[in-house]
Parts: C-alpha cells; sequence; structure tokens
C-alpha cells in the first residue's frame, strides 16, 4: 500500500501540472515588463513541483508503507470541519458567477462561520451575520469604487 505521503507527493505533482499548464492563459511580457506577469506565479509553482518530486524521491527510497487510505479515512473521521470547509469553498466558487459576488460571498461566509463556530449560539450568530455583511460590503466597495475593479 502506499503512504500518505506517496499520494501527497503524486497529487502535488499533479497539481502543479495542472497550475503551471493555467499559467500559459497570463498574458506575455509588455514593453514596460521584462519577464510577464507569470513569471512570479511559475517560480513558486516550480518550487511546489521540486519539493514535491523531493518529497516523490525520499518516499520511493524509504521502506516504509503504511496503507495510506486508512490514514485518510481516519483524517475524515478527525477533521469534519476543515474537509467541510473545503466544500464550501468549492461551492463557493460554483455559485459565485451564478449568483454573483455579494450573495455568494455572504452565504459562503455565514456558512463557514457556522460551521468554525458551531455550536451557534445568538450572540456568536449577531457577530457572524456582522462579519458577512461588512467584509462583503467592505471588500465590494473596494474592489469596484477604489480599484475600479468589477467583481461578479
Amino acid at each position: 500500500m502506499p503512504s500518505r505521503n506517496l499520494l501527497l507527493a503524486i497529487s502535488l505533482l499533479v497539481v502543479s501540472a495542472i497550475l503551471w499548464a493555467a499559467t500559459y492563459d497570463i498574458p506575455g511580457p509588455t514593453s514596460w515588463q521584462t519577464y510577464g506577469s507569470a513569471r512570479f506565479p511559475r517560480i513558486l509553482i516550480g518550487g511546489l513541483a521540486g519539493l514535491s518530486a523531493l518529497l516523490l524521491v525520499r518516499e520511493l527510497l524509504s521502506g516504509d508503507r503504511s496503507n495510506a487510505f486508512r490514514d485518510i479515512a481516519a483524517w475524515i473521521r478527525s477533521e469534519k470541519r476543515i474537509l467541510g470547509g473545503m466544500v464550501l469553498f468549492g461551492l463557493y466558487l460554483f455559485l459565485l458567477p451564478k449568483v454573483g459576488f455579494i450573495a455568494a460571498t455572504m452565504v459562503y461566509l455565514a456558512a463557514s462561520l457556522a460551521l468554525l463556530w458551531h455550536p451557534l449560539n445568538r450572540r456568536k450568530g449577531i457577530i457572524s451575520l456582522a462579519i458577512c455583511i461588512g467584509a462583503t460590503l467592505g471588500v465590494f466597495f473596494v474592489f469596484e469604487s477604489v480599484l475600479g475593479i468589477r467583481l461578479p
């Protein structure tokens, strides 16, 4: 059976390859740029891929073979909030273009805070509502008015 670190290294290499391919959609250098906007993301992605390759080599050379699938199942049972946060973020990314920034962000923040502050009482609910409204409208105002960037 593969170890957790072996599966992690392989999955990070796959993610690195996908992210590297996505950098080709970033516009190239302009007359005032030496390297272009894709340079820094590629440096970060290359670092991630290099460290993942080192982890892969280390795991292939070590004799440690634990049951990664059993370890992952145990992690899912013990860390439900982390997995729930990942699912909520995926739903947020799905809903964002469909319902718009303000609605999707308020729902995402409310659900995330409810997940993290479980069990929710009246005080936490009011604070959560204030954070959802304030953060969403604050970010929207800064991007739309100050920076001139349209949000979905």
